[in-house]
């Protein structure tokens, strides 16, 4: 790693640890609902990752099957809230 860089990832690697700590402290609902948070913020920057033609084969595959058997899919809000009631019950 170049000298000038060092002290860059040092402070990012600090601020990495600083986060994670404090994000502990958090109830399991509050850091998943950061982490819902985050997502959406990351999902705002769609050309910020690439995926892999390996990756882009598989949501193709996941989206075909879907295609062809809706009825397995489980809205969004039901998983949500069995992820929930599950954590309110640890």
């Amino acid at each position: 790693m170049l000298p000038q860089y060092r002290g860059q990832q040092a402070r990012i690697m600090a601020t990495a640890e600083n986060i994670k700590r404090e994000f502990s402290k958090l109830t399991v609902v509050d850091q998943l609902e950061l982490l819902y948070e985050l997502w959406d913020a990351l999902a705002q920057q769609p050309d910020a990752l690439t995926l892999s033609d390996e990756q882009k084969r598989e949501l193709d595959r996941r989206y075909e099957h879907h295609l062809a058997h809706p009825e397995e899919a489980i809205p969004w809000e039901e998983v949500r809230d069995r992820l929930l009631r599950n954590l309110d019950k640890s």
